[in-house]
């Protein structure tokens, strides 16, 4: 985009025109998304970045006087400027991060102490073929059965309230809620049984 155009859509922006600062971001934030890309690890949030080079921006425009340089540039050193803040205020939490391999005491007798972590994904697997036990039992109670599905369904996210049970079977597959509620009880029961007798 020509110095020429840059100019006039700023102008428009200060007369008041939101399109004209729409174009204006659009064209500037492809260099604060390589400016947030290059930092990435040295920051928290690169959205929080993202959004203040976007005030600075909108800042910069506003304050610009195309007698006194040119536009393009000016944006680009105000975005560099806050890569700069930003790094200097929000990167420091980052530069003093402890390994968790090494120790982070010694006790009185000299032996060091160190954080034990757990390893939550060790049971992944083990958790993963449960949960799949689990459906198959469910689809063998089912029965093919749209309603015993969404029952189970129900059941497995913690829902045992057979009256607010019955409302949704109702409103999902017709009927009154009393016919759905000891359809519920009867398979509660058949449930139960199979069960118990698979154990």
């Amino acid at each position: 985009m020509t110095t020429k155009k840059l100019n006039r859509l700023a102008e428009l922006f200060k007369e008041g025109d939101p399109t004209a600062l729409d174009d204006l971001a659009a064209m500037f934030l492809p260099i604060i998304n390589k400016q947030s890309e290059n930092i990435w690890h040295s920051i928290e949030s690169q959205t929080k970045f993202e959004c203040r080079c976007l005030v600075k921006v909108k800042r910069a425009i506003k304050n610009f006087n195309p007698t006194k340089g040119n536009l393009r540039q000016h944006v680009i050193s105000q975005i560099m400027e806050e890569r700069r803040d930003f790094l200097s205020r929000r990167g420091s939490r980052f530069k003093n991060i402890a390994s968790l391999d090494e120790p982070l005491y010694t006790d009185g007798d000299g032996n060091e102490v160190t954080l034990d972590v757990p390893d939550v994904l060790a049971n992944v697997e083990e958790s993963v073929e449960v949960k799949e036990v689990v459906k198959e039992k469910a689809v063998l109670l089912a029965k093919d059965d749209s309603r015993r599905l969404a029952i189970l369904k129900a059941w497995t996210e913690g829902c045992y309230d057979d009256t607010e049970l019955s409302r949704e079977l109702a409103l999902a597959f017709g009927g009154n809620a009393r016919s759905h509620c000891r359809f519920i009880q009867r398979f509660r029961t058949e449930c139960r049984e199979k069960l118990s007798t698979a154990i």
